[in-house]
């Protein structure tokens, strides 16, 4: 016979007694799992009895096989410039130039770069949809030679040749005023031996990679001198000048024709690179400003 101790005992079930061998805590994510394997049963069933997966996914396979390739990229490159675009960081192919840029040169042309991969090799692009006006390059005759040059150069050496041609043929007419006739002549008499006068007589200007590359070479001697390799003049390797950029030029008659150019913002001749004072080009550093020796500043008679 039960006692009354014994009869107030609760009864369990063998599902009770399973629940609670278990946390607490662990009772809701037993159900939420539970729940996931009957929906994904479920969704699972109803796949496998529409016939139009099957076809599906047998076309899907069937285009990624019979689909043409894609390119990578419609671009035509040297040798040099493949090499270029490997050994210097973050190198930018100039459609409009066909040149590589690296370097400050990068600077001298606009924003707006698209990335190509050309023979596994990821570079920068700079397309001619997306140059402004003054990126163009054109063409413009300077002591009856055609040059190239990027139109906002261009615009400038064409200015400059023009002011240079009216003072002399100003000077010819025997227009202007006595004192400024005479201070013409006596410049003209001290100019005329390194060249002609009356225009810009270009000795180099835009270059490709390889000619760069190829002036680069030319300039050491083979020679070495300290300890370092020795050179006959000063050159930028390629992609690092700013002739390959058409921002600079290269005149054979500098001592005539450098007050022109710094009337029009063209930097170069005795305010320019020391070593290569026949050079004249704009943006040649980071500000702008033009890059003078430390010598005594040269006058520019008006």
């Amino acid at each position: 016979m039960k006692t009354g101790r014994e009869s107030d005992k609760p009864i369990f079930t063998t599902r009770d007694a399973r629940l609670s061998s278990h946390p607490t805590h662990t009772r809701p994510a037993i159900f939420i799992l539970l729940a996931m394997t009957l929906i994904s049963s479920d969704c699972a069933r109803v796949i496998a009895d529409n016939p139009d997966n099957e076809n599906r996914t047998t076309d899907e396979a069937a285009m990624k096989e019979t689909s043409p390739k894609k390119p990578e990229s419609d671009l035509i490159l040297t040798d040099l410039q493949k090499q270029l675009l490997q050994t210097n960081p973050y190198p930018v192919f100039d459609e409009e130039s066909g040149n590589i840029l690296c370097g400050k040169n990068i600077s001298k042309i606009g924003r707006g770069f698209e990335k190509v991969t050309l023979d596994g090799i990821t570079f920068r692009v700079r397309r001619k949809a997306d140059i402004t006006e003054n990126e163009k390059m054109v063409e413009i005759q300077l002591c009856g030679q055609t040059k190239k040059f990027r139109k906002e150069f261009a615009d400038l050496l064409q200015k400059a040749q023009d002011e240079m041609k009216a003072d002399y043929i100003k000077y010819q007419s025997g227009k202007g005023s006595r004192a400024w006739r005479a201070q013409y002549k006596k410049r003209m008499i001290r100019l005329s031996k390194y060249g002609r006068i009356d225009c810009i007589d270009p000795d180099d200007s835009f270059r490709t990679n390889e000619e760069q590359d190829n002036g680069y070479r030319m300039s050491f001697t083979g020679k070495k001198k300290h300890g370092r390799p020795e050179r006959k003049y000063k050159v930028a390797p390629a992609c690092l000048s700013a002739h390959e950029a058409g921002f600079a030029l290269d005149a054979k008659n500098k001592e005539a024709v450098q007050r022109y150019m710094w009337k029009n913002g063209i930097m170069g001749g005795d305010r320019g690179i020391e070593k290569d004072r026949r050079h004249f080009g704009i943006k040649e550093n980071k500000n702008g400003e033009p890059v003078r020796p430390n010598k005594k500043r040269a006058r520019v008679c008006k």
